[in-house]
């Protein structure tokens, strides 16, 4: 499914500066000496091996992530919070492998570490334990999870207030456990809080608070609520249009959604209406030459790892697109957007750095963007809009 282009040229802008521009191959990069153990070779290392990790080559990613991990735990100590970082980034290799025994004491030990170095308020703290709580919520370890949730949530009221948006990803996260469990009455007032911030934080047209609008009509209609899930659907959709474009996939997604609540009603012309709609759209972007990524973070470090990261991303889910909030990942935290827009024919990339809010011209995305929303990628862990895994 994955179809790599050779030469890639890439060019960076950073702030409006042009940073510069290399060309990429689909050569194997070289893992650096087990001599090495000064920290930019480590980084060296844990880079080579997010690329190939990203590339799905785990059994090449594994090693390498293995080494970076000894070198720090003798060089700068087994608690140290880089040390963190690479448990995260190994156990979210193993995760994506489907080898939960080996993911989980990781994901539990680099918790620690954070909660014990950096305090259990931090941020990477609650990072660390809202990825943990995602993994047993993905095993279906509901009770781990609910624990840990909570505790996430009540640490961002707390340190955040309890009208920020990262209270409300919180919420979110803790009404989805809800609704995997048929808990609608216990989910309900969470998305309902949850909407309510994004509105207030971000206006009533944003992206996000379409997500929010399609989940408490979710929830609604799972309790037989028609009346009241119908609107948030219509009004959901409407968003989506505005925000992103007639011919976007987020549209389709709405579209469908519509239409099976009308199918559930017995509106059969109306649900094949939309439904028409929504295969149009789909047929469209098949044909679609470019492929666009979006890549939102509140850090980004001044090198060339960082800018490798996109990259990697956007050569493994070409014909795709992965559209998430990265928080955190090392200082500067000085906020940028990366607009990636990557040409599938002649396996072109471009990629814009820009400050976090800004939009690229219209003439750097010439076809409709794909993407997908809540991704999660290797070395990587996104959950709406929130951190990304360091």
């Amino acid at each position: 499914m994955v179809r790599q282009g050779s030469g890639l040229a890439v060019v960076v802008i950073a702030f409006g500066i042009l940073v510069g521009s290399a060309q990429h191959s689909r050569a194997q990069p070289l893992a650096p000496s087990a001599e090495n153990t000064d920290p930019v070779s480590v980084q060296n290392l844990k880079a080579i091996a997010m690329s190939y990790d990203v590339r799905g080559e785990y059994a090449k990613a594994a090693p390498l992530y293995l080494r970076g991990l000894e070198i720090q735990e003798r060089t700068l100590g087994k608690n140290h919070p880089e040390v963190a970082i690479s448990l995260t980034s190994l156990a979210s290799l193993y995760w994506a492998q489907g080898a939960y025994a080996q993911a989980e004491p990781l994901l539990i030990r680099a918790l620690e570490i954070r909660e014990s170095t950096l305090g259990a308020a931090h941020p990477d703290a609650v990072a660390s334990l809202v990825m943990l709580a995602s993994f047993y919520r993905a095993l279906g370890a509901y009770k781990k999870a609910e624990q840990l949730d909570l505790q996430a949530l009540d640490i961002r009221e707390r340190t955040l207030g309890r009208m920020h948006l990262d209270v409300a990803v919180s919420l979110n996260s803790l009404a989805s456990l809800y609704r995997n469990q048929g808990l609608y009455a216990r989910a309900e007032p969470l998305l309902v809080r949850a909407l309510d911030i994004r509105e207030q934080a971000l206006g009533a047209m944003r992206p996000d608070v379409a997500t929010s609008l399609n989940d408490l009509a979710a929830v609604y209609l799972a309790q037989g609520a028609s009346a009241m899930g119908e609107p948030l659907l219509i009004r959901a959709l409407r968003i989506t249009e505005k925000t992103s474009g007639a011919m976007h996939p987020d549209v389709a997604e709405s579209l469908n959604n519509l239409a099976e609540f009308y199918q559930g009603q017995g509106a059969n012309a109306k649900a094949a209406a939309l439904h028409e709609r929504a295969v149009k759209i789909h047929e469209f972007l098949q044909l679609a030459p470019t492929r666009i990524i979006l890549l939102h973070t509140d850090a980004m470090p001044a090198s060339l790892q960082t800018l490798d990261l996109p990259l990697t991303t956007v050569l493994r889910r070409q014909g795709r697109i992965l559209d998430a909030l990265a928080g955190a990942l090392q200082p500067p935290r000085s906020a940028v957007t990366i607009v990636a827009a990557l040409a599938a024919a002649a396996g072109e990339v471009v990629l814009h750095v820009m400050p976090h809010g800004s939009h690229a011209p219209a003439a750097s995305i010439p076809t409709p963007p794909l993407t997908t929303r809540g991704a999660r990628d290797r070395g990587m862990y996104v959950e709406g809009a929130q951190e990304c895994g360091r």
